[in-house]
C-alpha cells in the first residue's frame, strides 16, 4: 500500500492542486483517467456524489485500491502528465527526480510479493488436508522413509472405512509417478 507521504508527493508535488482541484483533471477526464490510462474500472461518480472535489475523490481512490491497481494508477498518471523531457531548470529536475522515486514506488507496489492465485475449482479432501499438513523431513528422530508421511495419508484416509476393502481409489489427482498413492501404500505398508 501506499504510505500517506506517497500519496501527498503523487497528488501535491507530482500532479499538482489549484483550489482543491487536481492540475489537468476536469470532472471529464477524471471520470475517463482510470479506464483509458489505467485499464481499471472506478466508479468516480460514486466518490463525487459524496461531496468529494476531485482531488479528494482521487486520493480517496488510490486509498481505496489495491497495491497492484495504486501502481497502475500511478504509471497512469505518468502516462497522461509525462515527466520532463529536459531536466534543464530546476524545477524540472525537481520534478523528474521525484518521477523517478515514483516509479520505485509502483515497481515495490507491484512486486509487494503477491501473487495472484486463482480459485480453485475443484478440490479433494486429501489435497485439502496435504495444504493444512506440511510435511517435516530431516528429522534424525525419524526412522525409515516412510516415517515422515503425514498422519492423514493412511488407508483409512484414502480407502474409507467402508466394509473393509483394500481396493484404492481411482481419483487421478492422486496420480503419481509411481502409481496412486493408495496402490503405492498397498504395495509398500508402513
Amino acid at each position: 500500500m501506499m504510505t500517506p507521504r506517497e500519496i501527498d508527493r503523487l497528488v501535491e508535488d507530482y500532479i499538482g492542486t489549484n483550489g482543491g482541484y487536481l492540475n489537468n483533471f476536469s470532472y471529464s477526464i477524471h471520470d475517463a483517467f482510470y479506464h483509458r490510462y489505467c485499464d481499471l474500472d472506478v466508479d468516480v461518480a460514486a466518490y463525487r456524489a459524496k461531496g468529494l472535489t476531485t482531488r479528494r475523490a482521487f486520493i480517496a481512490i488510490l486509498r481505496d485500491a489495491k497495491p497492484r491497481d495504486q501502481a497502475k494508477i500511478i504509471r497512469g498518471v505518468f502516462e497522461m502528465i509525462p515527466p520532463p523531457e529536459k531536466v534543464t531548470a530546476d524545477a524540472a529536475r525537481k520534478r523528474y527526480a521525484l518521477h523517478k522515486q515514483l516509479l520505485d514506488v509502483a515497481a515495490r507496489l507491484e512486486a509487494d510479493g503477491h501473487i495472484e492465485t486463482p480459485e480453485i475449482a475443484e478440490t479433494s479432501e486429501v489435497v485439502f488436508e496435504a495444504l493444512k499438513d506440511p510435511e517435516i523431513k530431516g528429522s534424525e528422530e525419524r526412522s525409515g522413509p516412510r516415517s515422515h508421511r503425514p498422519s492423514w495419508l493412511s488407508k483409512k484416509a484414502l480407502f474409507g472405512s467402508g466394509g473393509g476393502t483394500d481396493r484404492p481409489v481411482t481419483d487421478g489427482r492422486l496420480q503419481s509417478h509411481a502409481g496412486t498413492i493408495p496402490q503405492i501404500l498397498c504395495d509398500h505398508p508402513s
